[in-house]
């Protein structure tokens, strides 16, 4: 099993948390991966003395590419990603999170199963969680399947039973993914790229990303074993809501009281 994770350097703080948490609970026997975008040779070092079985692949945020990609000038552009960073997504910045979270992460995602071995399992999380308890009932859910998420679909459902248009957006929750490193896996994870791709990033709406891997449920859903993480993640892990540097300051302060 490996453990992986994808930053950019305005949430280089909650690696501190994750990993604190996660080695209180868990050890650090398991491999953990952190591909990170714009971190300083002083955060990695920070970083990588938290956790002794860990691997960092920090690459270059190019903002200019970005930003010709998507029509908006630079200087809006790191307003956006320092907003999504400390606060929350809004209507205006969403963009960035679309373009960051709901794309570049799923795809690093991709890469790093390709460089796995058969019937491996990957377990990717947002940065932005605590641990509050042993892996163990997650990793067991997800071994058993090709590929799973959290799911919400039960909550959004019509008086026929479908699930209502609108809430496509909130039909999944991707903070937490597993795959096992199969046919099925990677046919997933493929089908849920090409969703993304389908759409330009300006184009698309907040939760898109939600939205792509849902589709990509409905199209594969008789032909792979597909599990749902809701009820064992909700005991495994703490996931930061609201403005994100309160949220940090009070999983630290948690983790501080710990004995």
């Amino acid at each position: 099993m490996i453990i992986h994770f994808y930053f950019t350097n305005g949430m280089s703080e909650w690696a501190e948390v994750f990993l604190k948490s996660f080695k209180y609970f868990n050890g650090e026997e398991i491999p953990i991966i952190f591909d990170t975008k714009d971190l300083t040779i002083s955060e990695i070092k920070k970083i990588e003395s938290l956790y002794k079985n860990l691997e960092i692949f920090n690459s270059k945020l190019d903002i200019n590419k970005l930003s010709y990609k998507l029509g908006i000038k630079k200087e809006v552009l790191l307003n956006y990603k320092e907003e999504t960073e400390k606060n929350k997504v809004n209507p205006e910045n969403k963009v960035w999170k679309l373009m960051i979270a709901g794309d570049d992460r799923i795809k690093t995602v991709r890469k790093r199963l390709n460089e796995m071995n058969r019937e491996d399992i990957l377990l990717h999380f947002d940065i932005d969680i605590i641990f509050i308890s042993k892996i163990n009932n997650l990793y067991n859910s997800v071994k058993n399947n090709d590929f799973s998420t959290i799911f919400r679909i039960d909550q959004f459902l019509d008086n026929n039973g479908n699930l209502r248009k609108e809430k496509e957006v909130k039909a999944t929750a991707i903070g937490v993914q597993g795959y096992t490193k199969n046919t099925n896996g990677l046919k997933f994870i493929d089908k849920w790229i090409n969703y993304i791709d389908d759409i330009h990033p300006i184009h698309r709406k907040k939760g898109y990303a939600q939205a792509a891997c849902y589709y990509a449920y409905k199209d594969l859903k008789n032909e792979m074993k597909i599990g749902n993480l809701k009820e064992v993640s909700n005991c495994t892990i703490d996931i930061a809501t609201g403005m994100k540097n309160k949220a940090v300051k009070k999983f630290k302060n948690e983790i501080n009281n710990w004995k």
